[in-house]
């Protein structure tokens, strides 16, 4: 009995696990399908995910199809792409799901970000410019600032040099200041970085060491090209008056690549360049310079070479660069992270630079959606070799790489007999002999990292809450050989440099936005508070038994000729709020008003008013605006009155310095302490009042757009270096003086010249 009831219950059990097992194979199955546009077109890169499990998800490929593998057929598909509403799909007993996705008009809308947001970019008031990735111009070796080279209006950028790693000009609109700094404020992913501090104008230019390179640190060299995602420039009043006193040279606004849900993805990239020197200049060869020296009936010190001098310092150069990234994300988290290596030489002999960065995104979600969470952190170093070309041209005492290669004797050997350059004492040095004998080693880094944190605590209200750090190092050392013509007299001559600086940020934000019928109001009152720190020292030395020792032992050095050190701090604490209003968007007005308080300034003029305001008449949205060609019209004004604080520090105090050229007392040299500059209570901003009008078109639906803008700026109170009266210990003093103007026309055009399903051909035209 009992082995039967074995037998039967073994039967049914058998039985049961071929039924479990056919129910789980009936369950989970495969889905597929093909994605459509409403003109019946397949979407490349789909998310395709399941709901409430969106790390399981698959994107279509280049014929808009996908497969994905599902637990059971009560499953939901979800279905998002940018510019398209998001579907959801159940899949019940279906094997095949096909879905035709339509238009979001309102994602399609170009989102542009502006100081302490974004807007629509139909909803602008002001005028702005942007650039996304998918627009960036491709090649080697770009620098954040040549991504936007060319692709604005009123927005000038110029190379400082070739040199790897080099910096950029920019000037939007034109300069501002004489004084004062003329150079935009970046804003990196929420955080404002300063371009003034210590580390970005390291300089060791004086009379021994003239012949180095004093070009100022490019501010973004750490932020690699491919981690960003758009760029914005806000360049009239009514843009940048949300930043005050530091608005009134415009505001770049770079926003990074972040992680996206439902997508996983790994993308390496790798780039080899090769730079050769454009252009030569066209001087005599060794026998032209002897024939033309015989036709003068001058004497010759012919050494009976044919030296090229610009083929002896100059080389073809090889560049490489190396970038991969990930990004990944489920319904609530997701993440981008990111890595690039390059390595740049440079056309000139004893030139290049090696860099390595890395970037972490994340970003959060909680408490239904209404509590975000973002985190960005970058860390980048740079190491370069920097050829000896001071930013003077050159003179007759051989302070030039350049100069000498293009005045050196072409009939002259490169080598003596003994094997050492051949120079001609006491002024004119063998161009060979700089990128060799004159070293010039910087190594730079920087961190960036913020924490935002939004709370929609109640429906129309959002609270913000933004923290940042920026940290920046470099170390700078530089030799003259003994065996040099320009360093002999001295036996070596070394420079060591090390500066650092660092800012804190925390802001607080209010955010209201709420619509009533046909009106829409988005407002924000804000709080920021920032901190900046700068130090740094240099030593200066000559006097070695070995160019071995170099800056690695100043105690080997016989003279140490100076020393010096600093370290400085100011605190700008501002107060701000905006708001736009909406009506039934054909009638748009924006108000902005911001109150810095700077530790910069006099005691009576620390603190200052920026106002500005702007309003816009959207004429496509009006019901007597019929017309089949032109698909937009929007006429835009905008007044406001911005500032600028970059004087430096301490400029409106009395201060004292200490200084070796003091009294001898006993035989012995005593320091003695001197005024440096007198107290100055009245010292102000420079304010910059700017006006704006400007028209917004499009035809054709859009295929073809643009703006056209004029703007007047004028600069008050100007900051300036003058003459102190005589006679006086000091001899210059900072001051509020005169006037500066502005004005210009702003042409922007682009067209969709040809759109298919696997070509796209645009055009873009700027003109100022």
């Amino acid at each position: 009995m009992k082995n039967k009831l074995i037998k039967h219950f073994s039967i049914v059990s058998f039985i049961l696990m071929i039924l479990c097992v056919q129910n789980i194979m009936a369950q989970k199955r495969t889905v597929s399908g093909i994605v459509t546009d409403s003109k019946n077109e397949p979407l490349i890169g789909v998310n395709v995910t399941i709901k409430n499990a969106s790390t399981t998800g698959t994107i279509t490929d280049i014929d808009g199809k996908y497969s994905l593998e599902i637990p059971s057929g009560n499953s939901v598909l979800v279905f998002s792409y940018i510019g398209y509403s998001t579907q959801e799909v159940k899949v019940s007993n279906r094997s095949v799901v096909d879905i035709v996705l339509k238009d979001d008009m309102q994602a399609l809308e170009e989102v542009v970000v502006v100081g302490y947001g974004t807007m629509k970019k139909s909803d602008l008031t002001g005028s702005v410019s942007s650039i996304t990735s998918d627009n960036f111009k491709l090649g080697t070796d770009l620098t954040p600032q040549q991504l936007m080279q060319g692709a604005f209006s009123g927005v000038n950028i110029s190379q400082n040099s070739g040199k790897p790693g080099g910096s950029n000009t920019i000037r939007v609109r034109g300069g501002t200041s004489i004084t004062a700094s003329n150079d935009p404020l970046y804003v990196i992913d929420g955080v404002p970085i300063s371009t003034s501090a210590g580390v970005n104008q390291s300089n060791i230019g004086s009379s021994t060491t003239d012949f180095f390179d004093q070009e100022p640190i490019n501010p973004l060299s750490n932020i690699n090209p491919n981690d960003i995602e758009s760029i914005n420039i806000l360049k009239d009043a009514s843009a940048t008056a949300i930043y005050g006193s530091r608005g009134a040279n415009g505001v770049i606004m770079i926003t990074t690549k972040k992680g996206k849900a439902g997508m996983r993805q790994l993308d390496y990239s790798f780039n080899l360049g090769v730079s050769t020197v454009a252009k030569k200049l066209d001087v005599l060869t060794g026998d032209e310079y002897r024939k033309t020296v015989s036709e003068l009936g001058l004497t010759l010190d012919d050494k009976g070479q044919n030296t090229d001098w610009q083929d002896v310092i100059f080389r073809t150069a090889i560049s490489q660069n190396h970038y991969v990234s990930f990004m990944s994300g489920s319904e609530n988290t997701s993440y981008r992270a990111s890595a690039g290596y390059s390595n740049q030489n440079g056309v000139m002999e004893g030139s290049g630079m090696k860099s390595a960065n890395a970037r972490m995104n994340i970003n959060h979600k909680a408490l239904n959606d209404k509590l975000k969470l973002n985190m960005n952190i970058s860390y980048g170093e740079t190491n370069s070799d920097q050829a000896p070309v001071s930013n003077t041209v050159g003179s007759e005492m051989g302070s030039s790489m350049l100069y000498e290669a293009y005045v050196f004797n072409p009939t002259y050997p490169i080598y003596n007999e003994e094997g050492d350059y051949y120079d001609v004492p006491p002024y004119r040095v063998n161009p060979a002999s700089f990128s060799k004998e004159l070293l010039d080693e910087r190594a730079t880094s920087q961190f960036l990292g913020n924490l935002t944190a939004d709370w929609n605590f109640y429906k129309p209200f959002t609270l913000q809450v933004n923290a940042g750090y920026n940290k920046n190092t470099i170390n700078r050392n530089s030799y003259i050989s003994k065996s040099n013509l320009l360093g002999n007299g001295n036996n070596g001559y070394v420079t060591v440099q090390k500066l650092s600086d660092y800012s804190k940020l925390l802001e607080t934000i209010l955010k209201y936005n709420q619509s009533f019928g046909k009106h829409n109001i988005d407002a924000m009152v804000g709080y920021s508070w920032q901190y900046f720190y700068s130090e740094g020292q240099t030593t200066k030395a000559y006097g070695f038994l070995s160019d071995n020792f170099k800056w690695y032992s100043l105690a080997a050095a016989q003279t140490v000729e100076s020393v010096s050190s600093y370290a400085e701090s100011n605190t700008l604490i501002s107060m701000y709020g905006r708001i736009n209003y909406n009506y039934a968007d054909k009638y748009l007005l924006t108000a902005t008003v911001r109150r810095d308080g700077s530790s910069r300034f006099g005691s009576g003029n620390k603190w200052g008013i920026f106002p500005s305001v702007a309003a816009s008449w959207r004429i496509s949205q009006e019901d007597f605006f019929q017309n089949d060609i032109m698909s937009d019209l929007k006429l835009r004004a905008s007044f406001g009155i911005t500032g600028s604080q970059e004087i430096g520090n301490y400029n409106s105090l009395s201060t004292l310095g200490a200084s070796t050229n003091g009294y001898l007392v006993g035989g012995e040299k005593i320091t003695i302490v001197l005024p440096q500059q007198y107290t100055n209570p009245d010292l102000k901003w420079e304010q910059t009042a700017q006006t704006d009008i400007g028209i917004d078109f499009g035809f054709l639906n859009g295929k073809i757009r643009g703006s056209i803008d004029y703007y007047y700026k004028k600069t008050t109170d100007l900051l300036l270096s003058v003459a102190v009266p005589s006679p006086s210990l000091i001899t210059t003093q900072i001051a509020n003086v005169g006037t500066v103007t502005n004005q210009g026309i702003e042409l922007d055009l682009s067209f969709d010249l040809m759109r298919t399903k696997n070509f796209a051909w645009d055009a873009n035209l700027n003109l100022t």
